[in-house]
């Protein structure tokens, strides 16, 4: 049910430009669901963990250029 509702967000930001055209909406959206579940699970387990700081840590991951693999 929300991995399908994520998956709708994430089609339309393709059609937007947001998301390059090759993803797959239902794998961005399990690893969508993926990240804010455990958000919610170490705020509530250490707290020490805001939307800020996650939505700033969340851009430097997907901002960066990965390295090839081997």
């Amino acid at each position: 049910m929300y991995r399908e509702a994520l998956a709708a967000i994430v089609h339309k930001w393709q059609k937007r430009g947001d998301i390059r055209p090759e993803a797959k909406p239902a794998n961005v959206a399990k690893v969508m669901l993926s990240f804010f579940l455990g958000h919610i699970v170490q705020s509530a387990m250490i707290g020490d963990i805001d939307p800020e700081t996650a939505a700033k840590g969340f851009v430097g991951i997907v901002s960066s250029q990965l390295a090839p693999r081997r």
